[in-house]
């Protein structure tokens, strides 16, 4: 989704450009009890202007499921239900070449020229017998727009670490060794071995914003955490610009009263 025909005729993108990937953005009103929140942004990217934010998120998924449609239990029948049906001919279950249906009506001798059969006496699905394969696939396209008036206050709170391990193992020598091997004392015949991992590291950088949230001014903090490969000067340019052109963040003209 392009910036063409989204912009008023005195906005300008500010950062030269450049936009704010995020992974998700999250709505936490101060009203826990709201009727109708509005819901999560999915990934995308926010662009600054001098006027207002602009969040552009455009996601798609895909699944499969494969899971088993067959009774788990047969129905439970009386002794009569049961004598009944084994009097009765087996019923005929016939598969023709172009699988279509057969009238199970039809006897054996009807069919048996034409078509191969399998014959089925019990009419309960067995376990296993039938499965489901469910293919889904959606495409999400959200667009919202913030007035930097409605911004009231700007925070980041930034949580990067990185975990390395090592496996250490006792490797015990043969028994020749053991037997045979130089002073025989424990600490002789036992080495030690080592197998370091690969280390794993996590990044999480969340932007909150305290905001009256359009269109009917809820309190509200947006918490938009941030692509963990997004440049950390590229966060600190969009507070700096939120301050600059926020007016209710701006503070060039307040003077320190002490």
């Amino acid at each position: 989704m392009g910036m063409l025909g989204l912009l008023y005729g005195d906005e300008n993108k500010l950062l030269k450009e450049q936009y704010l990937r995020y992974n998700k953005v999250v709505f936490e009103y101060e009203e826990d009890k709201l009727k109708n929140p509005k819901k999560p942004l999915s990934e995308g990217r926010a662009i600054l202007t001098n006027h207002r934010i602009i969040f552009l998120s455009n996601e798609e998924l895909q699944s499969m499921h494969f899971t088993d449609v067959s009774k788990e239990k047969p129905e439970k029948k009386t002794k009569k239900e049961r004598k009944k049906e084994e009097e009765k001919e087996p019923a005929l279950i016939a598969v023709s070449d172009d699988l279509k249906t057969v009238d199970l009506t039809k006897s054996y001798l009807a069919v048996k020229e034409k078509t191969p059969y399998v014959l089925n006496t019990t009419p309960q699905l067995h376990k296993s017998e039938y499965y489901a394969l469910l293919g889904h696939a959606r495409d999400i396209i959200q667009y919202f727009s913030l007035a930097l008036g409605c911004i009231k206050n700007v925070e980041l709170d930034g949580d990067v670490n990185a975990v390395n391990m090592a496996i250490i193992k006792r490797k015990k020598p043969s028994i020749f060794w053991r037997l045979f091997g130089g002073c025989g004392r424990k600490k002789c015949t036992n080495s030690w071995n080592h197998e370091a991992l690969s280390p794993t590291a996590s990044s999480e950088r969340i932007l909150s914003l305290g905001v009256h949230l359009p269109p009917w001014g809820y309190k509200c903090i947006m918490r938009i955490y941030v692509h963990q490969d997004e440049t950390l000067e590229m966060i600190r340019d969009i507070i700096v610009n939120l301050q600059h052109y926020g007016p209710n963040l701006y503070t060039g003209k307040m003077a320190y009263r002490g």
